[in-house]
């Protein structure tokens, strides 16, 4: 069997990664291509039966400083190429089954004539929608995907591209507010998605690449990175106001997608800074969410997969996306007593301090046993299952 995965930035990338692992161990068999546009992808463990084809960035919202030399010069152009490699992918490849993660009609609706094309080709293929626990605010993302349609009936487009969206999350965690199967068919709710590492072989890991564990670990986050410096700043600033070195050692993983001179900034004061340490990226953070005693987070999907999977204690700051997926997580699971939830307005180096200092001393909020049922880590499992439910027969 032949599986193709859209993906688009850091999460995406990330989702896209931990189903086709999970996958190629229960499918041996089973080939799988990977079209992204995240730049470091192929600096993450890839399983042995997965190739990828990288596919050029769209610019929007990074500072014109910051375009990488070999960008090209319009937006207008990328999108071709984009549209080229997708349509001649999905043709020689010939999948058999298909999952577009997070933008199901892909960027300027990339992926309907591709997908159209495949069916009426061979009408076995399944093509099937996989979005995160929350896509956002409904009004908004309905609003997003009608442009990206081209200003179509996003239902038609579904019912036309879509065999199934699957929901990586649970009904429940987010209650009738958010449920995506009022406004569309075939919603098929999978569970989050499971993260596994040894805790001997995650701390040894990181001892060899020269992170001290000799105290407790405080793991700040921010996903791709991409307006992720306010958190890691205002972590910083509050370490700089102490006037005593604490009591724990501090990790930074700044992102792939932050820009240079932010990283650079981060990097000077992080010198300066006794017991910090700090990286741009890491192909695996696991093992580092795994040693951590708390995780600071802007609350992406993937690193909330994790918090729940090793029941960290968390203090979470999201972003204010257009979309407002990460304040609509961080306030379910705030509200579910899974994380301690920092509102962006309310961010300030005082009060971000005191609640990692709280949660060290074993206060604040931590994932219980409770946690499971609320937000149940069977998603790999059910994925697997659907896939040998539907999946077409040769």
């Amino acid at each position: 069997m032949r599986v193709l995965m859209y993906s688009s930035g850091m999460g995406g990338a990330c989702s896209s990664l931990s189903i086709a692992s999970h996958l190629s161990d229960a499918f041996p068999g089973t080939s799988f291509l990977v079209l992204t546009d995240l730049p470091v992808f192929g600096r993450f463990k890839l399983p042995r039966n997965l190739d990828y084809v990288h596919i050029p960035r769209v610019a929007a919202g990074i500072p014109a400083a910051e375009e990488p030399t070999s960008r090209l010069d319009s937006n207008a152009a990328v999108l071709e190429i984009r549209r080229n490699v997708i349509s001649a992918a999905v043709e020689s490849y010939a999948p058999h089954f298909v999952i577009v993660d997070r933008q199901p009609l892909g960027i300027e609706c990339e992926l309907y004539e591709p997908l159209t094309e495949l069916r009426r080709r061979d009408s076995r293929v399944r093509i099937v929608a996989g979005l995160q626990d929350v896509v956002g605010d409904p009004a908004l993302v309905r609003a997003a995907w009608a442009h990206q349609g081209g200003g179509a009936s996003i239902d038609e487009v579904f019912d036309e591209v879509f065999d199934e969206v699957w929901l990586y999350g649970a009904r429940q965690v987010f209650g009738s507010e958010f449920d995506p199967s009022a406004d569309f068919p075939n919603v098929v709710y999978m569970g989050y998605l499971r993260h596994e590492f040894a805790l001997k072989e995650a701390r040894s890991k990181l001892v060899n690449e020269g992170v001290s564990l000799e105290r407790p670990l405080v793991l700040v986050t921010v996903g791709g990175g991409r307006e992720g410096y306010r958190l890691v700043d205002h972590f910083f600033s509050y370490l700089e106001s102490r006037d005593i070195e604490p009591d724990f050692e501090t990790h930074v993983v700044c992102g792939p997608l932050m820009s240079t001179a932010e990283k650079k900034a981060l990097d000077a004061r992080a010198a300066r800074l006794a017991g910090v340490s700090i990286d741009r990226f890491h192909k695996d953070l696991t093992p580092y969410v795994r040693s951590a005693s708390v995780v600071v987070s802007t609350f992406g999907y993937n690193t909330a997969c994790q918090i729940l999977s090793f029941r960290k204690r968390a203090v979470v700051v999201p972003r204010m996306q257009p979309n407002r997926d990460e304040l609509l997580r961080a306030r379910a699971f705030d509200a579910h007593g899974l994380v301690e939830m920092i509102h962006p307005d309310a961010l300030v180096p005082a009060l971000l301090g005191e609640k990692v200092l709280d949660a060290l001393n074993g206060g604040g909020r931590s994932v219980n046993t409770n946690g499971y049922h609320v937000a149940p880590l069977d998603g790999l499992e059910n994925i697997a299952k659907r896939i040998i439910e539907h999946a077409p027969v040769n």
